[in-house]
């Protein structure tokens, strides 16, 4: 197991403990760490501010981060990558700036993987003004692997001093004879990953940008949070603004890009954080996405319990609720039921669906089981003790507990089900009419004596 960390030079990120800066990798929690170190700020004029995100795909480790130029405060955003592949991993570290459009401020960063590619969705800032760009994997290793070509064959634009970053106790990568690479039908793992191991061919500063026109443009907008949603090949982006709004848009396939009609204010004039978490209420829906700040519910919104569990069609119906770690009681207004009557034999299942002020579809699902008593058929379904019913057993029917028996039967109202008079046994006088499986089959032009036995009957 290996832990990797990016230490900035920057202070914006809170309890920096960095005594070094660089990327560094702990095997097994041993505190022995593997690295490449940057110099210290003083001794440079670009510095690294911020690592705004770090993931892994594959054998990879990359980190996004922002840096800035001490001369005149102006910022590039870069992508870097180790690769841990071989047992190379200190000698194969390459970074390059990041682009989107014309914007280059990094503000936030996440990925999905498919079966076959992962795409890195990325926001970026500019003033008031936000773009996303949607990067393929494959389309950031290859230019990584570009720059780590051009450090072979020494065609590369060496920082000068005061805008290398890396420390070098010898002499610095890249400067040494150009390497020949014909012949070698090479792939990116081939260079990214330093697979000939070149000990003198890392700390790669790319001057070869990766740019991407912007599938989505937010103007007046400044996106603060990203996270993503994947359906079938499909990137959805849920950006949070500094001004407390959630809005959706698809940024994956690039071409089909677009702002969807779908926005949601969690926080009206406070800024979305970037801990911003997403999730479902069931694993079938997509669009019943909830957005949250990770560090304010332990987990997502989702009906716990109707309360009662079951309803009787003239009576009332409260639903307890939308669970966020607290509860809160949501009141529902029964339906017409006169509408329904034909649906319902004795009880149906109906479901209580919940929606919000900006949802056009229901985002959380809960059920209960609703109950006519005249529609039971049977006294042992009329008197089950979740029932407020009771059984007329003159009359064979059903009725409302508040009720009463059609004549002089009161007293012979049932509201038990373990007083329901029930068949124990029979006999039929003829014999040979039983099967091995003790049906009895009689002829209808024949008369038979038949014995039946049983409990709670009225006499």
């Amino acid at each position: 197991m290996y832990l990797f960390v990016g230490c900035p030079h920057g202070n914006k990120q809170q309890k920096n403990l960095c005594k070094k800066f660089g990327i560094y990798w702990f095997e097994n929690f041993d505190m022995t760490r593997k690295t490449t170190t940057f110099k210290n700020a003083d001794d440079l004029l670009l510095i690294t501010d911020t690592y705004v995100k770090g993931f892994a795909i594959d054998h990879h480790r990359l980190f996004f981060s922002i840096q800035r130029n001490k001369t005149d405060n102006s910022t590039v955003s870069r992508v870097a990558n180790v690769c841990q592949k071989l047992d190379s991993a200190p000698n194969t570290y390459v970074d390059m700036e990041l682009k989107c459009g014309d914007f280059n401020y990094l503000q936030a960063v996440a990925k999905r993987c498919f079966e076959e590619e992962c795409i890195i969705v990325a926001t970026f800032t500019q003033g008031e003004h936000s773009v996303v760009c949607a990067y393929r994997f494959s389309e950031i290793k290859s230019s990584l692997a570009v720059n780590v070509k051009r450090c072979y064959n020494k065609t590369l634009q060496l920082p000068s001093d005061m805008y290398d970053y890396f420390h070098y106790p010898n002499y610095r990568p890249c400067t040494g004879d150009a390497i020949d690479l014909t012949g070698i039908n090479a792939t990116d793992d081939y260079f990214l990953c330093n697979e000939y191991g070149f000990s003198s061919l890392k700390d790669v500063i790319g001057d070869t940008a990766q740019q991407m026109n912007a599938s989505v443009r937010l103007n007046h907008t400044v996106v603060t949070a990203l996270t993503l949603v994947s359906t079938r090949g499909r990137v959805l982006a849920l950006l949070g603004t500094a001004e407390g709004e959630i809005i959706k848009a698809l940024v994956y396939p690039r071409e089909a890009a677009m702002v969807l009609p779908w926005s949601a204010v969690v926080d009206s004039r406070h800024a979305v954080l970037s801990d911003m978490i997403v999730c479902t209420t069931s694993t079938e829906c997509s669009n019943s996405q909830w957005i949250l700040a990770e560090g304010s519910a332990s987990f997502c919104p989702q009906i716990n319990q109707t309360c009662p569990s079951v309803i009787r069609t003239d009576e009332y119906s409260e639903c307890s609720g939308v669970d966020r770690g607290d509860e809160v009681t949501v009141m529902c207004s029964p339906p017409d039921w006169t509408e329904l009557e034909h649906y319902i034999k004795g009880t149906a299942s109906l479901s209580v669906l919940l929606f919000t002020n900006v949802s056009s579809k229901a985002v959380m699902r809960g059920e209960l089981t609703v109950f006519e008593c005249e529609t039971f058929t049977r006294c042992g379904k009329c008197s089950f003790s979740r029932w407020t019913c009771k059984w007329c057993p003159l009359e064979g029917r059903c009725i409302k507990d508040n009720n009463s028996c059609n004549g002089n039967e009161s007293s012979e109202e049932i509201d038990e089900k373990s007083s329901c008079p029930r068949v124990t046994n029979y006999s039929v006088s003829a014999p040979n009419i039983l099967d091995g499986s003790g049906d009895a089959h009689l002829a209808i032009e024949e008369s038979y004596n038949i014995t039946i036995k049983g409990v709670n009957f009225i006499e």
